[in-house]
């Protein structure tokens, strides 16, 4: 069953979701149509009607009345998302042996599939990839071992056996590797460099689910950071992370009152350029990994690997360094991908 617990180096076969207290009550058919937005309720009803949505493992009507707890399962066909290839996502290989693959992650591309993202998604890639080298014949396949944001850039590492999965994940799990990013962030920092050691918690009172915050009784969370640049405006930060909360440079930064520039859950989400700018030179977080250094998972030494910066951050910073002043633009972010709470 691919719940909660499925393995994310998986291709998604069916879209999971448990009924929540708000939701009690609703009818199927209700409750499908608040919860996926790439098909039309007709096509819901009758995916229904031919058994293609369980309710606990069982084919329902939709008048049937959901109760909290209850898990639906919607069945996924390839032809349901015609728009998600996986040959279209942007794959840039930094590094690639037997045992990882380390990739230049692209802004705007998601490490794994979740919601409707089905088929678009750098795993679906990589399993196209290996598929077409036949590797997979020798039981090569991506196994997610991090994550970065899906408006986060930089260098990703996969494990391409399970044997260097368990490798990679007692690596992440110890805090042996060394995990460097680089951002622009609101203003001028006071100091030159510190460090933050603020504990993290999901925002169970704010309306979006998927926000952090700065909790004493959060799970300890410490950044070190050393500023690089200064402009008017804003300054590019190196941030080294000791600890890998959810958000944790994003909610750091902001904790520090300089958040991260175009950040639609912790700063100003709209996006951004220079002065004399026609459009914006950035529209998603100012946020790259940088760096990742880290023991190979097969005992050869540490591999070392950098990714340079993209294309809408090296140019802010280009216009920033010509002294120009930062240029605002319209919201494009906030509410298009954010998952909000159910009222």
């Amino acid at each position: 069953m691919e719940g909660r617990n499925r393995d994310l180096s998986l291709p998604l076969k069916r879209f999971v979701f448990r009924v929540e207290d708000e939701e009690d009550g609703l009818r199927l058919d209700h409750a499908l149509m608040d919860r996926i937005h790439w098909r039309s309720r007709s096509d819901l009803q009758a995916r229904i009607r031919r058994g293609g949505v369980l309710v606990n493992e069982q084919p329902a009507k939709a008048s049937r009345r959901l109760q909290t707890g209850d898990e639906i399962a919607v069945l996924i066909r390839p032809e349901d998302l015609p728009d998600q290839d996986p040959a279209r996502v942007p794959l840039s290989v930094l590094h690639e042996d037997e045992d990882v693959i380390v990739l230049n992650k692209a802004p705007g591309v998601l490490v794994h599939p979740i919601g409707r993202h089905v088929l678009d998604t750098l795993v679906n890639a990589l399993w196209l990839r290996f598929k077409k080298s036949g590797e997979t014949g020798r039981g090569v396949e991506p196994h997610v071992v991090q994550r970065l944001d899906r408006n986060t850039s930089g260098v990703l590492i996969l494990a391409k056996t399970r044997a260097a999965k368990i490798a990679l994940q007692d690596v992440f799990e110890n805090r042996l590797a060394q995990k460097t990013y680089l951002a622009w962030v609101e203003g001028r920092p006071d100091v030159d460099a510190g460090s933050i050691r603020a504990p993290l918690a999901r925002d169970q009172e704010g309306e979006i689910r998927i926000r952090m915050k700065v909790d004493p009784a959060g799970a300890p969370s410490h950044t070190e950071f050393e500023v690089l640049e200064r402009h008017p405006d804003a300054s590019l930060v190196r941030f080294h992370l000791h600890t890998g909360r959810q958000h944790q440079i994003r909610v750091h930064a902001a904790h520090l009152g300089h958040p991260l520039l175009a950040d639609p859950l912790y700063g100003d989400p709209r996006d951004v350029g220079v002065e004399g700018d026609a459009e914006p030179r950035l529209g998603r977080q100012a946020l790259h990994a940088e760096r990742l250094v880290l023991p190979h998972p097969s005992g050869r030494g540490d591999l070392d690997i950098r990714a340079p910066l993209p294309n809408d951050l090296s140019s802010l910073g280009e216009g920033l360094r010509e002294g120009l002043g930062l240029k605002r633009f319209e919201d494009r972010q906030s509410g298009t991908w954010v998952i909000r709470r159910r009222h």
